[in-house]
């Protein structure tokens, strides 16, 4: 188990007056539509990265060709509403919550979002979307193998695109 996670409901209560919003995280998996083009992930990416940084988000994006998958973390009210702008995204489809909870730390502070191409990934997540039910142990394998920060992987909110293709 993570143990920088923890569950936590949908819709926390607010923090007291004052103080800063509880972080939260969430975990997602989805399938890229077929019409999504090597430019809307582009533009996805750009806006991501824009949209993120004034909300106070952070986290990663893969992209494997096929599908989309993706850690945000930040105040759980920015969180959750990101999370309802990327589920009526038409770009994507089939998107799968793995992971959700209040979390004591940030584990992708250094970005606003960080672009991660993993091609090798397409079965792995076409897999995954195929459970009706992913337990949380095996979510955090495929969290931790899917996210893992390289060495010297760049600046604090460094941005990169490697670019993409569609399978």
């Amino acid at each position: 188990m993570d143990p920088h996670a923890e569950g936590a409901p949908l819709n926390p209560a607010p923090p007291p007056p004052g103080a800063a919003p509880a972080l939260h995280r969430v975990f997602y998996v989805s399938r890229c539509r077929a019409s999504t083009t090597e430019l809307d992930v582009r533009r996805l990416f750009d806006s991501s990265l824009r949209n993120n940084r004034e909300r106070a988000i952070t986290g990663v994006l893969v992209h494997t060709g096929g599908h989309f998958a993706q850690v945000i973390e930040g105040p759980a009210p920015a969180v959750l509403s990101t999370m309802a702008v990327i589920e009526a995204d038409t770009r994507h489809e089939a998107v799968a919550r793995l992971l959700q909870g209040r979390l004591h730390r940030r584990q992708f502070n250094r970005w606003s979002v960080r672009w991660q191409a993993a091609p090798g990934a397409d079965d792995l997540l076409a897999a995954v979307l195929q459970e009706p039910v992913v337990p949380p142990a095996r979510a955090h394998r495929l969290l931790r193998t899917l996210f893992v920060e390289p060495p010297g992987a760049g600046a604090p909110d460094q941005a990169s695109f490697n670019g993409a293709r569609n399978s």
